[in-house]
């Protein structure tokens, strides 16, 4: 610190944003599908969820087709998201048959992310006015 920052005003953030495109997968518990007999027990999937826009305070949307398309509650498997990520792109795949047809269609492939990623959320921050 230097000599003249005691004088500045203290600031105090509710929650730093985050980038648009940051959408989060919060864990919930469900009930066991896989064996109705065996229903009490409960395992943990990831629900899609929303960040809030800190301007309008709406909820972010995704921009994505991929994360859009399906159902408002959208779940996703714990044990099909490792550690490290997992990054999903979609592409058009175009192909002609020897007997001229054209066949076009949109192919989906998941890759290993490469590495935790961080929103840089934080809440309950002060920081000194400059």
């Amino acid at each position: 610190m230097t000599q003249g920052d005691d004088d500045k005003p203290l600031k105090y953030n509710i929650m730093t944003s985050v980038p648009r495109n940051w959408i989060p997968f919060i864990p919930v518990r469900s009930n066991n599908l896989t064996n109705p007999a065996d229903s009490v027990q409960k395992h943990i999937v990831l629900q899609r969820a929303s960040m809030i826009n800190s301007t309008n305070q709406k909820c972010i949307r995704p921009n994505s087709r991929l994360l859009s398309e399906v159902q408002p509650s959208y779940y996703v498997n714990e044990a099909e998201v490792p550690r490290n990520g997992v990054n999903v792109t979609e592409s058009c795949q175009l192909a002609v048959w020897y007997t001229g047809e054209s066949f076009l269609w949109i192919s989906r492939k998941k890759n290993y992310g490469s590495g935790e990623g961080a929103s840089g959320l934080l809440f309950d921050t002060v920081a000194r006015n400059k």
